[in-house]
C-alpha cells in the first residue's frame, strides 16, 4: 500500500463501479497543499479508459476543468484518441501544433447533455517533456498517466521516466496526478517516494505535500488459464503443428528479435502462417490492424515486449499464449494483452529457464548493482567523475540510465532504475538459490497467476521422453548422422539435435538420481566444455554418471560405442 493512502479494495467487473463517486474528492485544499495523488490498479479489460472517458471527462466538462492524458506508447495514445471520438461523437479538435516535429492534440470535450466544455490533451511522455517548457500547455487540473508501471519498468533503458516525474511535481504541483496500470504493486511506493523527493517547497523550506493519497485496487480476475510449462522451443512448435488444422490462433512472446525470427522461419517451413512484430514494425500493416481492430489475421503472431501495453487483443480465436522467462511485472503485462471475457479459457505456455539463462540475467543485473554501489561509495565529486568516466571508457552504457545530470549539472542517481535493479536482483538471487529445484519458477508463475483459473504443473513433452538408457541403446554402434549426407550444414544440424536431446535426457537423469544432493546435482549440471566441444561434453557427462559409453569421431560423424573396460 502507498504509505498513508486511503485504500479502496474491491472486486468489480468495471472499475467505474469500484471507484464510485470518490473521484470528486481528489482535488486538494489549502494554500500549502498540492493536489492529490491517485494510484489505480485494475486488470486489463475492466474499463480504466472507460472510467476516464465516461466519468472523469464528463465531470471535468461539467466543472470546466482540463485533463492531460499521458501514455508511454504511441499505440496507447492512438487507442485513447479512437475511444475518445467514439464516446463523444461531436468532439471538436481544437488545434494541432508542432514542436520539434512532434504532435499534440487538444480537444473540446462536449456532449448534448453537457452545458460546458473542457479540454483534454493527448501526449506521449517524450512529447510532454518537449512541450512542457514551451508554455503551450495550460495548467491541467488532472494528469492521467496510463500504464504507469512504465516509470519503473522502462527506467533501466530510459532515464526520461525520472525527468517526467520531476517535471510533473515541479511544474504541475496543483494538478491531481492519476497513475493507472494493471500492475502497480511493484511500482506505486517507489513512484510516490520519487515524487516526494522532487516535491517543491513553500518559502524554500517546508515541502508541499499532497492533500491526500488514494489507492484503488480491483482484485477481479477474468477468464481461465490452463497453465503448462515447457523446456525446449521444439515442444511449442510441435503443439502448434498439432493444432494446425484448427482455427485457433497463437500469441507468442519471445525474449529477443533474433529468437522470434528463428521461430518464425521454423514455423513458416511447416506451412504455418506467421506474423512477426518487433520495435521496427510499428508502421506495418500488422501493427495498424492490431491498433484499429485489436486482432491479427495470421495463425501465429510472434512479438517481443514491444506489445506489452498499448495493444489490446480481443479476438476470441486467440486461444494460446506463450511467454518467455521474465519477472512478475513483465509476465502480467504480456499476459494482459489478450483481453479475457467472463467464461473464456486460454492455454498458457511458459518456458522454464535453464541455469544458463538465469546466470546470464544475474550477470547483467549484478554489473548494474555493482556500478550503483561503486558510484555511491565515492566520497568526492572528483572521484565520482573518475568512476563514471571509467565506465564510459569501457562502453558500459547502462551507467547512463542509472545516473543522470540534473538541471543544476549535478550527478544524481536515477532512483527508479536503482529500485528496479534492486527488485530484479532480489528475484534473480532467489531463482539462483533454487535453480536446482525444477518446480521453483513454475510455482512462482502460479503465485503470480493466483485466482486466474485452474492451474497445473505440467511439462510438455516430458511424459513422452525416452529414458537416457533407451536413447543410448538406440544409437549404440550407429553413426550420427547416418553417413548418407555430405552437406556440412545438415551434418552440423544433426549433431546439434543429438547433442541437445542427450543434454535434455541427461538433465532428467541427474534430477532423478540427485534431487536431494544439491552439491552433486549442481556439479553434474555444470558440465560444459563449450559449444565447439560438444563431443567432449557428452563423454565427460557419460563418465560422471558411470555409464559404459563414449562418443568417437569417424570422418564427419560421431559413433556411440561401448566403452572399453
Amino acid at each position: 500500500m502507498v504509505n498513508g493512502a486511503r485504500e479502496f479494495k474491491f472486486c468489480c467487473e468495471w472499475l467505474t463501479d469500484g471507484i464510485g463517486e470518490s473521484y470528486k474528492e481528489w482535488r486538494g485544499q489549502g494554500l500549502i497543499q498540492a493536489a492529490s495523488r491517485v494510484f489505480i490498479e485494475s486488470p486489463t479489460g475492466t474499463g480504466k479508459t472507460t472510467f476516464i472517458l465516461k466519468k472523469l471527462c464528463r465531470y471535468a466538462a461539467e466543472n470546466k476543468r482540463r485533463i492531460l492524458y499521458l501514455g508511454n506508447r504511441v499505440a496507447l495514445k492512438e487507442q485513447m484518441e479512437k475511444e475518445m471520438a467514439q464516446e463523444f461523437p461531436g468532439i471538436e479538435k481544437q488545434r494541432d501544433d508542432y514542436y520539434f516535429h512532434e504532435r499534440f492534440k487538444t480537444y473540446h470535450v462536449s456532449s448534448e447533455d453537457l452545458e460546458r466544455e473542457a479540454e483534454i490533451v493527448f501526449l506521449n511522455y517524450q512529447e510532454f517533456l518537449n512541450i512542457a517548457e514551451t508554455g503551450l500547455l495550460k495548467m491541467p487540473d488532472y494528469v492521467v498517466m496510463d500504464e504507469a508501471h512504465f516509470f519503473l519498468e522502462d527506467s533501466l533503458f530510459n532515464p526520461m521516466t525520472t525527468f517526467v516525474l520531476e517535471c510533473l511535481v515541479k511544474d504541475f504541483a496543483s494538478s491531481v496526478l492519476i497513475f493507472m496500470s494493471a500492475t502497480m504493486k511493484n511500482s506505486k511506493d517507489v513512484i510516490n517516494n520519487v515524487l516526494n523527493r522532487f516535491q517543491p517547497t513553500r518559502d524554500g523550506a517546508v515541502p508541499l505535500v499532497p492533500s491526500q493519497l488514494f489507492w484503488y485496487q480491483n482484485e477481479l480476475r477474468k477468464g481461465t488459464y490452463h497453465t503448462q510449462f515447457f523446456e525446449e522451443p521444439e515442444e511449442i512448435i510441435k503443439e502448434i503443428c498439432q493444432n494446425k488444422d484448427r482455427k485457433e490462433k497463437w500469441l507468442i512472446f519471445t525474449s529477443s528479435k533474433q529468437n522470434g525470427g528463428r521461430l518464425s522461419r521454423e514455423l513458416s517451413a511447416k506451412g504455418i502462417s506467421v506474423g512477426v512484430l518487433d520495435a521496427g514494425g510499428k508502421n506495418s500493416r500488422l501493427w495498424r490492424k492490431l491498433i484499429q481492430e485489436s486482432r491479427y489475421d495470421e495463425q501465429v503472431l510472434i512479438t517481443t515486449k514491444v506489445l506489452d501495453n498499448g495493444v489490446n487483443i480481443t479476438d476470441p480465436r486467440v486461444k494460446h499464449i506463450v511467454l518467455p522467462f521474465c519477472a512478475e511485472e513483465d509476465f502480467l503485462q504480456m499476459l494482459g494483452r489478450r483481453r479475457m471475457g467472463a467464461g473464456e479459457t486460454v492455454n498458457l505456455y511458459v518456458i522454464v529457464p535453464t541455469i544458463q539463462m538465469i546466470d546470464a540475467q544475474c550477470h547483467r543485473v549484478n554489473k548494474m548493482y555493482g556500478a550503483i554501489k561503486r558510484v555511491r561509495g565515492c566520497r568526492s565529486e572528483k572521484a565520482m567523475t573518475a568512476v563514471m568516466q571509467d565506465y564510459w571508457r569501457k562502453g558500459e552504457r547502462h551507467i547512463n540510465t542509472l545516473f543522470y545530470i540534473d538541471k543544476q549539472r549535478n550527478l544524481c542517481p536515477n532512483e527508479l532504475a536503482v529500485e528496479k535493479v534492486r527488485q530484479l536482483k532480489e528475484f534473480l538471487d532467489k531463482l539462483k538459490r533454487f535453480s536446482l529445484d525444477v518446480d521453483y519458477y513454475p510455482h512462482c508463475i502460479l503465485g503470480w497467476m493466483q485466482g486466474r483459473g485452474r492451474q497445473e504443473v505440467r511439462y510438455l513433452g516430458r511424459e513422452n521422453l525416452p529414458s537416457l538408457d533407451a536413447f543410448l541403446q538406440h544409437y549404440l554402434n550407429r553413426s550420427v548422422p547416418d553417413g548418407e549426407t555430405s552437406d556440412v550444414d545438415d551434418v552440423n544440424a544433426q549433431l546439434e539435435r543429438f547433442y541437445q536431446e542427450f543434454q535434455r535426457l541427461y538433465k532428467v537423469r541427474c534430477y532423478e538420481l540427485y534431487a536431494t544432493d544439491r552439491v552433486k546435482l549442481e556439479k553434474l549440471l555444470g558440465i560444459r566444455k563449450g559449444k565447439t566441444q560438444r563431443k567432449a561434453t557428452i563423454n565427460k557427462s557419460l563418465a560422471a554418471l558411470n555409464l559404459p559409453y563414449e562418443i568417437k569421431k569417424h570422418k564427419n560423424c560421431w559413433i556411440l560405442c561401448q566403452k572399453s573396460p
